[in-house]
């Protein structure tokens, strides 16, 4: 098994709330000697002798935001949910579903529209769908094995080139993140102009009916 030692910058960052996957998450980033860190809200109660586990209040999105300011260049960010994995990739970071396949600039944008046209189902009387299949064990084994194929590669090809990942490198952001994040820091400017958003997934939403 190839590993990093001491020293490597990239950190492994799971969205811990309702995640099922934490301790194999925490399982290949001990093998890698990768720095684990939680983060979740007050309404899940997570302890771990593994990982820094950071704890913020209960509200909307309050998690998403904290880990999204975490994120570095070459991090792998664990988590379900798309908006996140967005920004994950907006910050040129590895996201991972809790199903082990990587969330990538080519299915991102379709992933979003899915669950923006999803959304739009629930509102409506007309439609109900199902929720998702339930659990096995199986399913975590198969991201275990996954996460740990990716970061042998992703190791290997680091220490083989002998060269570490950049971390000021300008982001690259794909066109519906990038109108987001210019349409946030406008909001932040001037508040009175706009639309009061809730939660990011709201901004998006308004940004694909603009599209």
């Amino acid at each position: 098994m190839i590993s990093e030692k001491k020293g490597n910058t990239m950190k492994l960052l799971i969205d811990g709330d309702g995640c099922p996957v934490i301790s194999e998450a925490e399982k290949s980033a001990s093998l890698f000697h990768l720095e684990s860190i939680i983060v979740c809200d007050t309404s899940h109660l997570i302890r771990s002798e593994k990982s820094k586990v950071l704890m913020v209040d209960k509200g909307v999105d309050s998690a998403d935001f904290t880990l999204t300011n975490l994120i570095k260049p070459g991090d792998i960010v664990i988590t379900q949910d798309y908006g996140l994995a967005a920004m994950a990739l907006a910050k040129k970071a590895f996201p991972f579903h809790q199903n082990g396949w990587r969330y990538t600039d080519e299915n991102i944008g379709r992933l979003l529209m899915e669950r923006y046209e999803a959304k739009k189902a629930r509102k409506s009387a007309k439609h109900h769908l199902r929720g998702p299949a339930r659990r096995k064990k199986e399913d975590n084994e198969k991201f275990y094995h996954l996460l740990v194929s990716f970061l042998e590669r992703k190791c290997s090809s680091m220490k083989d080139k002998k060269q570490n990942i950049n971390r000021n490198e300008e982001p690259h952001f794909y066109e519906t993140t990038r109108k987001a994040l210019v349409e946030m820091d406008e909001m932040k400017k001037h508040p009175e102009k706009y639309k009061a958003y809730d939660t990011f997934d709201e901004l998006m939403e308004d940004i694909h009916k603009e599209d």
